[in-house]
């Protein structure tokens, strides 16, 4: 079985090496990483463990009601393990919800626990046509910084 912990730490890395590199200064939609992209980020990395054999949930989940509602998305293994890459996104936030942590892999702890979650989706192949080509794209631009 692969370390799940390296894997999502060089895979963040990754990301981040995409962006200094400017592979990314044509996608608007990845240029505020981590901050908005734990939807993409946890997508990309569904994928990248699922080529390696491992099955994962992506989950996401609401923090509060209204304007100021927040949403977030990580991974989860089917025995419970959360592998999130992008939680510093709630770096600059007052607790209960702040968290500086830029990959978390272990059970749902008391941040995770905050979101209302909605139904878990495994990983597909499937997408809308649309979202598939930009999908590819930003993954081939990570997968060329992951070492």
């Amino acid at each position: 079985m692969i370390d799940i912990e390296n894997v999502a730490i060089r895979f963040r890395t990754a990301i981040e090496e995409a962006i200094l590199t400017e592979d990314f200064s044509s996608d608007v939609n990845m240029l505020s990483f981590p901050r908005g992209c734990c939807g993409y980020a946890s997508d990309m990395l569904q994928k990248l463990l699922f080529d390696q054999g491992i099955t994962t949930w992506y989950i996401s989940g609401q923090y509060s009601y209204g304007w100021d509602a927040e949403s977030h998305v990580w991974l989860e293994t089917d025995d419970g393990i959360v592998i999130d890459i992008t939680g510093d996104e709630y770096c600059d936030r007052e607790p209960p919800i702040k968290n500086c942590t830029k990959v978390y892999v272990g059970p749902r702890d008391d941040f995770h626990n905050l979101f209302r979650l909605d139904s878990p989706v495994p990983f597909s192949t499937k997408r809308p046509r649309y979202l598939q080509a930009a999908f590819e794209e930003r993954y081939k631009k990570v997968m060329l910084h992951f070492r």
